[in-house]
């Protein structure tokens, strides 16, 4: 695309110039366009990912712990209980069959 609006036509020598100088323009670098923007953004975004990572590590042994607010054994057991019932049930039977 820039090889043709600098007039060079394309597969020539003249072409190839042309986008050699078109891929270094600062357009093409970031400047002007959002390059800074998705830099700030994803970094941004690593950081919020990585506070609330850590405040996971800190707070999960409290929360999910045998004391905590929501005790992980109970849950635990009480599925445990439910996959023994439907083992002893044995696999869904079809009607009419």
């Amino acid at each position: 695309l820039g090889a043709t609006r600098l007039g060079a036509l394309p597969g020539t020598a003249a072409a190839a110039a042309a986008s050699a100088v078109a891929a270094s323009s600062p357009a093409t670098r970031g400047l002007g366009s959002h390059y800074l923007v998705r830099i700030l953004f994803l970094r941004g975004l690593a950081f919020v990912y990585a506070t609330a990572f850590l405040v996971a590590l800190r707070q999960n042994k409290a929360l999910i712990g045998d004391d905590g607010i929501t005790p992980a054994r109970k849950h635990m057991d009480d599925a445990e209980e439910r996959g023994d019932a439907k083992r002893k049930r044995g696999p869904p039977r079809v009607a009419g069959g």
